[in-house]
C-alpha cells in the first residue's frame, strides 16, 4: 500500500538535514512571510507539474482549499537530479541533467547506473551524462547513503538533486519498498527489469499469457494499473524506477522493462 507522500518527507525529514526549506501546512507558509520572488514546490499524493517552481503568491493561492496533508517545499534548481534504489548496499540509479521530472513522470530513458557498496561503477547505459561525471555523482551518493541509517539501505527508493547553487546535496523523497522490488541489476546489465510480486519468478514474467503493452513509463498510464491485477504489464522504455513502476509494484501489478534506448 501507498505511504501519503507527507508521511515520507516527514520520515526523511527526521533521519537527515539535507532536505529543502519545507512548511507543513499553509499556515505556517503564510504566516512565515517568505519573499514574493522566491519558488515553491507543493508536494502532494497528486503528479501534477503545475505546482513546480511556482512563486510564494501562488503557491497561497493554489493552497486555499487543500487537505491537511499539504506539504510546501522550497524549490531548488538542479544542475543534476536522480533517483537511486538500494539493496545490499548495491545501487541502480538513473539521473539527468536538471529536474527528475523526466525520468519520474514522463517515461524518459536517461543515464542509467549501478554501483557497488564503495561507489564503484559496475556498468552504464544510456550515457547521455559524460561518465566522469557519473563516477563522480556516484562517489557523491555513495558518500551521502552512508551518513543514512541502516534501514535505507535495503529496499529503499530515494530521490535526489544537487543545486545548481554550490552543488549542494540534498535528498528530497524517500520510498521504504522492498529488496524484492526491482529484478538482478548487479554484476550483469540486465535486458529487462521485473517489477512486481514478491517470489515472482521471471520466466512467470514472461510466460505470462495475459499482456498489456506500454510504449513507456508515462504517468499518465496509471490508469490502467487497477485492471492489471493478476496480468503483466511491459513497458518497451522509460525507468525501472518510475513513478509508473512503484504504482504497479504497490498495486501488486506484474510489469516489465525494457533496458531499451535512452
Amino acid at each position: 500500500m501507498s505511504v501519503p507522500k507527507r508521511l515520507r518527507l516527514e520520515g526523511l525529514a527526521r533521519i537527515t538535514s539535507k532536505v529543502p526549506k519545507t512548511f507543513w501546512s499553509r499556515d505556517m507558509f503564510e504566516a512565515a512571510g517568505c519573499d514574493e520572488a522566491a519558488k515553491w514546490v507543493i508536494r502532494d499524493d497528486s503528479h501534477a507539474t503545475s505546482r513546480v517552481g511556482i512563486r510564494t503568491s501562488h503557491a497561497i493561492e493554489l493552497t486555499a482549499s487543500v487537505t491537511d496533508q499539504l506539504v510546501i517545499q522550497e524549490f531548488i534548481p538542479a544542475t543534476v537530479s536522480g533517483v537511486t534504489f538500494v539493496r545490499d548496499g548495491e545501487t541502480l540509479s538513473e539521473t539527468i541533467a536538471g529536474q527528475a521530472g523526466p525520468i519520474l513522470r514522463e517515461g524518459k530513458r536517461r543515464t542509467r547506473w549501478v554501483a557497488d557498496d564503495s561507489g564503484h561503477i559496475r556498468w552504464i547505459s544510456g550515457r547521455t551524462l559524460d561518465p566522469g561525471l557519473v563516477a563522480h555523482l556516484s562517489s557523491r551518493l555513495t558518500d551521502e547513503l552512508q551518513s543514512m541509517p541502516l534501514a535505507m539501505h535495503d529496499g529503499c527508493m530515494l530521490e535526489w538533486i544537487i543545486s545548481e547553487d554550490e552543488s549542494k546535496f540534498f535528498w528530497v523523497d524517500l520510498k521504504e519498498l522492498s529488496r524484492r522490488y526491482v529484478s538482478i541489476f548487479c554484476p550483469e546489465q540486465p535486458d529487462i527489469y521485473l517489477i512486481g510480486r514478491e517470489g515472482t519468478e521471471a520466466e512467470e514474467f514472461e510466460n505470462a499469457i495475459e499482456k498489456l503493452f506500454l510504449p513507456s513509463t508515462d504517468i499518465k498510464y496509471i490508469e490502467v494499473l487497477p485492471h492489471m491485477t493478476g496480468r503483466t504489464v511491459v513497458c518497451g522504455s522509460g525507468s525501472p524506477l518510475s513513478h509508473l513502476c512503484v504504482a504497479a509494484y504497490e498495486g501488486r501489478v506484474s510489469m516489465i522493462v525494457r533496458e531499451g534506448d535512452p
